[in-house]
């Protein structure tokens, strides 16, 4: 009788699945960013949100935006599009072909291949079995996946999306790469839904090798034409700029307290900053656009 009552349920969760979008406008998800440096791992939040439509290539996308402010008030365009259609998602960037991150229609022990534009490349994963999670507003389905290569589950939580962030399926059974990222909340109508219990928050500050000073912190900001950073003291001080792999575009040693780059140095894109003295290292995340 109890494996009956079991099956029934977890034929109940899996049939739930279908009545949550994941491309929904209503919808806010934080994620964690990690970022390999040279002087060390570098975290931060970022929100995201899908609004607004874009046809390509006959599909109609919702624009794909990002907040890197803990307030989400400030909002960028993310380069980025998705759409859902028959319980797929896919995901392109602004230049590039459309790769697919979701798939409900698989049923346990189906395979499916993920081929996200954001990771390495394509990997099939074998639906291994679901199970469910906690909201704020009940239970919630989440599907395992594997890949008999890696030792990492995927998991897919009904209506949120990966645990890796709802743009990121797959990216995170690439355990020994940077540039990971972590599903931290999603909330609908403005309310708080899903809160990854393994972090317990929402929003958590970017963070280099040493703890930030307030008298410490430096300043960064885009112009029309010019990056700018202002940093507190008159130190020396080797300024970094890199992309989001870890690659430094540029690198300078001064000793003033601000400075500097003209935007025309720089295609569009996701960008961070990094000040680091004798005593302290400081990283800002920026997108130029």
């Amino acid at each position: 009788m109890r494996r009956i009552i079991t099956t029934l349920a977890v034929m109940v969760i899996w049939q739930m699945m279908f009545s949550q979008q994941i491309v929904d406008t209503t919808k806010i998800w934080s994620i964690m960013e990690e970022y390999c440096q040279p002087w060390g791992t570098v975290y931060s939040t970022a929100y995201y949100k899908f609004r607004g439509d874009t046809l390509i290539e006959g599909n109609t996308y919702k624009n794909v935006w990002i907040s890197n402010d803990e307030f989400h008030d400030n909002w960028d365009f993310f380069g980025a599009f998705i759409r859902e259609v028959d319980n797929k998602v896919y995901y392109r960037n602004y230049s590039g072909d459309e790769g697919l991150i979701y798939d409900f229609n698989i049923e346990p022990g189906d395979s499916v291949v993920i081929d996200n534009p954001r990771g390495p490349g394509s990997m099939p994963l074998l639906f291994a079995g679901i199970d469910s999670v906690e909201t704020n507003n009940g239970l919630r389905a989440r599907w395992e996946l594997t890949n008999d290569n890696y030792e990492i589950s995927e998991y897919w939580i009904e209506g949120v999306g990966s645990k890796a962030g709802v743009i990121n399926s797959s990216t995170g059974l690439f355990g020994s790469l940077c540039g990971l990222y972590y599903l931290l909340c999603e909330s609908e109508d403005g309310e708080t839904v899903y809160v990854n219990p393994e972090y317990n928050q929402c929003w958590m500050l970017t963070t280099g090798i040493n703890e930030e000073n307030n008298d410490k912190k430096i300043i960064v900001s885009v112009t029309d034409s010019n990056l700018e950073i202002v940093m507190p003291v008159n130190d020396v001080k080797t300024i970094f700029v890199s992309d989001i792999s870890g690659n430094i575009l540029y690198r300078e040693v001064v000793n003033d307290k601000s400075i500097s780059f003209p935007l025309s140095f720089f295609s569009n894109g996701i960008y961070l900053v990094t000040v680091k003295t004798s005593s302290y290292i400081q990283t800002r995340k920026i997108i130029i656009k």
